[in-house]
């Protein structure tokens, strides 16, 4: 098997599928052949249709997505690829980010969520993420978007407290972020300004 369609929908009113979509869809999906972890996603363009994940580098003539590194649980790790198909999405579903916001408490170059929701850890990761590079650079050229993120670990999908920290980037552009869930670091989310 050399590539898999992913089960993804637009969120809300959201012409463009969402980054921590695919994390989330690219897990479960792997995770059905080879128990594991995605290590590391790193997003190349917006997607608008329908995407598949590739186990083997896809032609030149693809519109490649993302690119990621997928842990097994053998400690061997191996590449994939997600590319956009011609195929429409056709479905959409809810999502209110402010349900993970409200929650939430800033201060300086930190936001924390210690109150669990409806959510996955990687949705709650990118919110909190977005708005607390709004809070730091609220004026850019864009939107503040889901570019990177490299894990030490796999994500739980139980916790108590989530805190990114904002540790560097340049303002305007990019931003590199701490994950901590309960006193452990779990790795770096980065994030980007593009316009989808």
């Amino acid at each position: 098997m050399n590539t898999i369609e992913l089960n993804l929908s637009f969120k809300e009113k959201r012409n463009y599928l969402n980054g921590a979509d695919f994390y989330f869809a690219i897990e479960k999906t792997i995770n059905i052949i080879d128990k594991g972890w995605l290590k590391k996603l790193t997003f190349k363009n917006f997607a608008y249709n329908k995407c598949i994940i590739n186990f083997e580098k896809p032609d030149i003539n693809k519109k490649i997505v993302a690119i990621g590194i997928w842990q097994s649980p053998n400690e061997t790790s191996y590449k994939i690829w997600v590319t956009e198909t011609s195929l429409a999405v056709l479905d959409r579903i809810s999502f209110k980010e402010e349900e993970i916001i409200k929650n939430s408490e800033t201060t300086q170059n930190r936001i924390r969520l210690n109150k669990k929701n409806k959510y996955s850890t990687i949705e709650n990761i990118v919110s909190l993420t977005k708005e607390l590079n709004y809070q730091i650079s609220p004026k850019i050229a864009g939107k503040w978007v889901f570019g990177q993120i490299d894990l030490l670990k796999k994500l739980p999908s139980n916790y108590k407290e989530i805190t990114i920290i904002h540790t560097g980037g340049r303002n305007s552009s990019f931003s590199r972020n701490q994950i901590i869930i309960e006193d452990l670091t779990y790795g770096e989310i980065r994030f980007i300004v593009g316009k989808p």
